[in-house]
C-alpha cells in the first residue's frame, strides 16, 4: 500500500514518461561501452567484447545485454583460474560468434518487429520487381519510334480536288463572306434570346425582321454569290491544320479577336487528321441560314425565282458540307438539308402557289438524289482514316500491321488531341515531364497493341453499320452503346482500350439523326407530290396510293412501325405524320407544346438505364403521347429580341 500514494503523486505525465522510457525508447537505451569499461577485465578481453558487441549490429539495449553476458562469461573464467590468453583462444572466431549472437537476439524480439520486418522485405521485393518490370517496359517504349508512312490529309485533298480547268465553289463563297463580314460583326452584337444574330431571323414573325430584311437587300450580291457557288459541283476547300487564308481574312473582318486564335498555326505538310480545322462547315451553316432568311424575303415579295433559287442553293450547300469526308461534315450537310426541307414545307403550306411545277419537280429531284439517292449512308471512312492516322503516329510498326505505343508518339498524339493546345493526361506541358516518363511505359504496356486496337475499332464500326442497315422499326436496342457498355464493365478493358473509347464517335445517335433526316425527306417528297396532284386535279387525293407511280415513285414508310406514312385531310388540307416515339397512332395530334421534338426521338422498346449525366442509372423518360407531324410543319412562337438592358447578362 505504501507504493500507491507515490504513483498517484506521479500523475499521468509521470506514467506516460515511464512508458516512453520502458517501452517505446527501450531499444535505444543502454550504454554497452560503459558496461565494458566498468567490467574490470583485462584489455585483451575487453577488446574481444567490444568487437563482438559492435559486430552484432543490434539495438543499443541489446548490445548492452550482450556486453554484460560476455563480461560475465569472461569473469567466470578468470575466477575459475584460467588465464586471459586461454579464454581468448577458446572463444573462437569473433565474426562467427557475433553472427550467432545476432541471430539469437533477433529471434527473441517481439512478434510485431518480425511482422514489420517481413512487410518491409515484401515492399522491397515489390519495388525491385516493379523496377525490373518498368525497365522491361521502358526499353521498347523509349527505343522505338512511330513510322508515319501515310499522309491522309493529302489523300483526302486529292479525292476532293477539282479536275483541270474545273471551277470550284469556295472562291464564290469567300466573295459573299467578305461582303457581309464587316456589317455582320456590328449586327451580330444584337442577338435574340436563342443566340441568333439580328440578321438571322427565322421568319418575318420574329422580332427584328425589318432589320434582317434591310440587311438582305443591301447584300443581294452576296446572296447571289452564294447561289453561284452552290451550283458548282465541287467545293474545293482543302483539309489542313491551318485556316484557309481567304477565310482568315473574313474572320479578321468579322471578329478581329478571334482571328489571332487561327493565325498562329503554320500549315503542316502532313498534319494529323485529329488536328485539322474545318471552319468551312460553320460558314456553310451560316450561309444556309442567310439563304433561309432570304427565302422569307422572297416569299414576302412573291418572288418565285429567288425562292426556288434559294432552296436549290441550300441543297447545294448541304452537298458541299458532305464533301469534307468526315462524319461531322455529313452531319452538317444533313442539318442544312433538314433546314431546307423545313423551309420548303413552310412555303408549300403557307404559299402553295408560289413555286412553279418546274421548281417543285427540280427540288424533288435534288432531294431524292442527295448523296447519291436512296438511303443516306453512315460513312465512316473519314473516322477510320483519322483513327489509322492516330495509330501510325502513336505506335511503332513491326512491318506486319502491329506495334506498341512509343514515347514520342504518345506525347505527340496527346498534344495534338488537346483542345487548348497543351498536352493532356500524365504528359503535362513537357515531353520530358517526370510523370510522363514514369507513367508512359506502364500505359504502353497495359494498352492494346496496334492490331488489337484497330480490330476492336472495326468491330464497333461493323456493329454500327449493321444497326444502320436495320430498319428503325426492327431495331431492339442501341447496339453500339450496348456493346460498349457491356465491354466497359471490365476495368481492364477500359484501361486496355482507353484510346479507342476516347475517340470513338456516338454512332447510335448519328444513325438516329440520319433516320430523322430520311423521314423528313420522304415526307417532303410526298408533300410536293400532293401539291402537284392538287394543281392537276383541283383536290388532294384520298390516299397516298393515288400519287403512285407518276408523282411519288415509292411509298414513304413510317420509320417507327414500317407501315406507310400516315396521311389524312384535315379541314381540306393534307397532313402527313409519323406515329412517333410512343408508337401509337394519335390521328395526327402532336404532343403537348414544348415536347414536339421528343415525339421523333427513337427509344428501344426496352431501354437500358442511362450511362451518365444527372439521370445516370435511371431509365430514360418515356416518350410523350402524340404523333410526329411532318406536314404542315409546326410553327414555334416568334423570337423576341433581348432588351438592351439585359444584353450583358
Amino acid at each position: 500500500m505504501s507504493g500507491t500514494p507515490s504513483l498517484r503523486r506521479k500523475g499521468n505525465s509521470g506514467v506516460f514518461a515511464d512508458w516512453l522510457t520502458r517501452d517505446l525508447f527501450a531499444p535505444f537505451l543502454g550504454d554497452p561501452v560503459a558496461v565494458v569499461a566498468s567490467s574490470g577485465l583485462p584489455e585483451s578481453l575487453r577488446a574481444i567484447v567490444t568487437r563482438v558487441v559492435r559486430s552484432t549490429r543490434l539495438w543499443r539495449r541489446e548490445r548492452s545485454e550482450v556486453a554484460r553476458e560476455l563480461v560475465s562469461h569472461f569473469a567466470e573464467g578468470l575466477d575459475a583460474g584460467r588465464s586471459a590468453d586461454e579464454l581468448e583462444s577458446d572463444f573462437g572466431d569473433l565474426a562467427s560468434a557475433a553472427r550467432l549472437i545476432r541471430r539469437a537476439k533477433l529471434r527473441s524480439r517481439h512478434w510485431s518487429w518480425h511482422t514489420w520486418r517481413r512487410a518491409c522485405q515484401a515492399v522491397a521485393l515489390a519495388l525491385i520487381a516493379c523496377t525490373a518490370a518498368w525497365c522491361a517496359f521502358a526499353v521498347p517504349y523509349f527505343s522505338r519510334a512511330p513510322s508515319i508512312v501515310r499522309n491522309f490529309a493529302a489523300e483526302f485533298n486529292a479525292s476532293i480536288a477539282a479536275g483541270p480547268g474545273e471551277r470550284v465553289a469556295w472562291p464564290e463563297y469567300l466573295t459573299a463572306l467578305r461582303e457581309v463580314a464587316s456589317e455582320q460583326m456590328e449586327l451580330s452584337a444584337r442577338r435574340l434570346p436563342d443566340g441568333m444574330a439580328s440578321w438571322d431571323c427565322r421568319s418575318p414573325r420574329d422580332d427584328g425582321w425589318d432589320e434582317t430584311r434591310a440587311f438582305l437587300v443591301r447584300h443581294a450580291e452576296a446572296v447571289k454569290s452564294i447561289r453561284r457557288g452552290a451550283s458548282i459541283p465541287t467545293m474545293g476547300c482543302a483539309v489542313s491544320n491551318a485556316v484557309d487564308p481567304g477565310l482568315l481574312e473574313v474572320i479578321k473582318l468579322r471578329t478581329p479577336s478571334s482571328a489571332t486564335l487561327f493565325a498562329t498555326a503554320a500549315t503542316e505538310e502532313n498534319p494529323m487528321l485529329v488536328g485539322v480545322l474545318l471552319p468551312q462547315l460553320g460558314e456553310l451553316r451560316m450561309m444556309a441560314r442567310l439563304l433561309s432568311a432570304d427565302l422569307h424575303r422572297a416569299v414576302e415579295d412573291e418572288d418565285a425565282a429567288d425562292a426556288g433559287a434559294n432552296l436549290s442553293a441550300m441543297i447545294g450547300l448541304a452537298t458541299h458540307a458532305t464533301q469534307s469526308q468526315f462524319l461531322i461534315g455529313d452531319m452538317v450537310g444533313h442539318a442544312i438539308l433538314a433546314l431546307t426541307m423545313e423551309r420548303l414545307l413552310e412555303t408549300l403550306a403557307d404559299h402553295p402557289g408560289l413555286l412553279s411545277d418546274d421548281n417543285l419537280r427540280d427540288l424533288a429531284h435534288c432531294l431524292a438524289s442527295f448523296a447519291g439517292g436512296g438511303r443516306l449512308a453512315l460513312r465512316l471512312e473519314g473516322e477510320r482514316a483519322m483513327f489509322l492516322d492516330v495509330l501510325q503516329r502513336l505506335y511503332s510498326d513491326d512491318g506486319r500491321g502491329d506495334g506498341r505505343p512509343t514515347h514520342s508518339g504518345m506525347w505527340n498524339v496527346m498534344w495534338s488531341m488537346a483542345s487548348d493546345g497543351s498536352a493532356i493526361g500524365p504528359f503535362g506541358p513537357s515531353r520530358d515531364s517526370a510523370v510522363g516518363i514514369v507513367v508512359g511505359p506502364v500505359v504502353a504496356a497495359v494498352s492494346a497493341s496496334r492490331r488489337e486496337m484497330l480490330r476492336e475499332y472495326d468491330r464497333y464500326a461493323g456493329i454500327a453499320q449493321r444497326q444502320h442497315a436495320t430498319p428503325r422499326w426492327l431495331r431492339t436496342s442501341r447496339a453500339v452503346d450496348d456493346a460498349i457498355d457491356d465491354a466497359t464493365v471490365s476495368l481492364s478493358y477500359r484501361v486496355r482500350y482507353g484510346l479507342l473509347l476516347t475517340v470513338f464517335p456516338q454512332l447510335d445517335r448519328t444513325t438516329e439523326a440520319i433516320d430523322q433526316v430520311e423521314q423528313r425527306r420522304d415526307a417532303t417528297l410526298a408533300a410536293i407530290a400532293l401539291e402537284l396532284h392538287h394543281r392537276r386535279h383541283g383536290s388532294y387525293p384520298s390516299s397516298l396510293d393515288e400519287l403512285q407511280p407518276g408523282l411519288l415513285p415509292t411509298m414513304p414508310v413510317d420509320r417507327f412501325d414500317g407501315k406507310p406514312l400516315r396521311y389524312l385531310l384535315r379541314e381540306g388540307r393534307p397532313v402527313l405524320y409519323s406515329i412517333g416515339a410512343d408508337r401509337f397512332d394519335n390521328a395526327g395530334t402532336p404532343p403537348e407544346t414544348g415536347r414536339e421534338d421528343a415525339a421523333r426521338q427513337w427509344q428501344p422498346a426496352t431501354p437500358r438505364p442511362l450511362r451518365d449525366g444527372p439521370g445516370a442509372g435511371k431509365l430514360p423518360s418515356p416518350p410523350p403521347s402524340g404523333d410526329w407531324v411532318l406536314y404542315p410543319p409546326a410553327k414555334g412562337p416568334p423570337a423576341k429580341r433581348v432588351p438592351e438592358s439585359n444584353m450583358d447578362g
